[in-house]
C-alpha cells in the first residue's frame, strides 16, 4: 500500500558545504511554538520533520541529493520596539526555535549577525557548539534515527486506522494546565471520553532520553550509533 503525505513548506534553503549539499527548513509561525524532543515520541508535532524525511527521500533531484541540516521554526509576530543591538540578538534566538545539526561549517553557513556569530546557535568560550533553551543540536547519527522514526510514524499510524483501531485513547500531560489533546478536539462530543478511562501520559524528555530511546527502538544500525 502507499501512503500518500501532502503539505507545503514556507522556505526550503540549501547550501553548498566543502562539496556536500545541505537543506534547511524554516517554517514561519503567527503563534507561540516551542520544540520539544517529547512530541516525536508521541507522534505530535511533526509537519516540519515529515517535511524533512519526505525531501529527504523524495526531493533528491530537486535539491541535488542534499542532506538534512535541521529545521527551524520562527515567530514572525514580533511586537516593533526600539530595542539595543545586543537584546535584538537575543530577541532574535529566543524567537527562532527547532533542531539543527551540530557540524560548525553547517552552522556557520546559517544566518549571521555583523560579527559573523551565528544567529542559531551559541558557543562557549572555548569555541565548541552547544545546545540552547531554544535550539537543540543532533549530529548525523542522530538526524537520522529521528527521521527514520517519522517515517515508522508515517507507516504505523495508517496501519492501525486500517486494522480498526481507532478507540478513544487520548494524550495527557498529567499536570494542571499541561498538554491535553481532548482541549480543543472537535469530536468530544461524539467519542464519549471521560477523565477516568485510559490514556496516554504524556511526559517531557531531553535530548540524551530520546536518542536512548531511539537507539533501543531501532538498534546499533547504520543510522544509529
Amino acid at each position: 500500500d502507499k501512503i500518500i503525505v501532502e503539505g507545503k513548506v514556507d522556505r526550503v534553503d540549501i547550501a553548498n558545504i566543502d562539496s556536500d549539499m545541505y537543506f534547511r527548513i524554516i517554517d514561519y509561525k503567527t503563534g507561540v511554538k516551542d520544540y520539544n524532543f517529547s512530541d516525536l515520541l508521541y507522534g505530535i508535532n511533526i509537519q516540519m520533520l515529515i517535511y524533512m524525511a519526505a525531501i529527504s527521500e523524495n526531493g533528491k533531484q530537486r535539491y541535488n541529493n542534499a542532506k538534512p541540516a535541521g529545521v527551524l521554526y520562527v515567530n514572525v509576530k514580533r511586537p516593533i520596539e526600539q530595542v539595543e543591538r545586543n537584546r535584538l540578538l537575543a530577541k532574535t534566538k529566543s524567537n527562532t526555535q527547532g533542531v539543527i545539526l551540530d557540524t560548525a561549517k553547517v552552522i556557520d553557513a546559517m544566518d549571521k549577525n555583523k560579527d559573523g556569530k551565528s544567529l542559531a546557535i551559541s558557543y562557549d568560550k572555548k569555541g565548541n557548539i552547544k545546545s540552547s533553551k531554544y535550539i537543540q543540536t543532533v549530529n548525523k547519527p542522530e538526524m537520522d534515527m529521528i527521521k527514520n522514526k517519522v517515517k515508522s510514524l508515517i507507516k504505523d499510524i495508517p496501519s492501525k486506522l486500517k486494522k480498526g483501531d481507532i478507540k478513544a485513547l487520548p494524550l495527557k500531560e498529567d499536570k494542571s494546565n499541561g498538554f491535553d489533546a481532548c482541549k480543543w478536539c472537535d469530536y468530544k462530543s461524539v467519542c464519549l471520553y471521560e477523565d477516568n478511562m485510559e490514556k496516554i501520559s504524556f511526559v517531557k524528555i531531553k535530548k540524551d532520553m530520546l536518542i536512548k530511546q531511539l537507539k533501543e527502538e531501532q538498534g546499533d544500525n547504520k543510522n544509529g550509533k
